[in-house]
């Protein structure tokens, strides 16, 4: 089966379930939501919503999942790259404008600064990167990268931990000692 990268836009009873459900046969899903606090749980493998056996689920395929509250609009480039129109924080469901996430990562050119300076701070008194964004959208082309490789959140404590340990079981030299170590740790 040929492995699919999925967006699933909420949350809550319908998006956290079939999002963990997509992700269990080896889809990557992005999870896209208004809530701040059920994206945290979902991506530390804890179920925003009761429902039995989905902290299982989510903890299972934390390394598929990832969340976002931010969602972009563009025009394909090419394979990899989208020429942005558009990038929309915690959009309703209704008012996404696509199925790409924004993971947050990012490269500008300086003139972002001056579009963070001229924006205006938002309903809790902060200035968004995403309405600068717009705003450079204005002045220059924008790009989005399609990543298809693994990411790990090393903001995250497991998240961390989990990189180090992927990067040392690719190694040749670690492997071998440190599959022991695991092996004997879970004993």
């Amino acid at each position: 089966m040929k492995s699919l990268n999925i967006s699933v836009i909420g949350t809550g009873y319908v998006g956290a379930v079939t999002g963990a459900c997509l992700a269990d046969p080896g889809h990557q899903v992005i999870f896209v939501g208004r809530d701040q606090k059920k994206l945290d749980r979902i991506k530390s493998g804890k179920s925003p919503i009761f429902e039995p056996g989905l902290d299982q689920l989510l903890q299972r395929n934390r390394e598929r999942i990832t969340t976002t509250d931010g969602i972009i609009q563009g025009k394909e480039y090419d394979d990899n790259l989208i020429l942005l129109n558009d990038i929309v924080e915690k959009p309703k469901p209704e008012a996404a404008p696509s199925h790409f996430g924004s993971i947050g990562r990012y490269v500008f050119t300086p003139a972002l600064f001056s579009c963070l300076k001229r924006t205006m701070p938002g309903a809790k008194g902060e200035i968004q990167l995403t309405d600068g964004i717009r705003l450079l959208l204005k002045q220059e082309d924008v790009y989005a990268y399609r990543y298809r490789g693994k990411r790990f959140d090393t903001g995250d404590k497991l998240g961390y931990r989990e990189t180090i340990i992927d990067y040392a079981l690719n190694n040749k030299a670690m492997r071998t000692p440190l599959s022991g170590f695991l092996t004997r740790m879970v004993k």
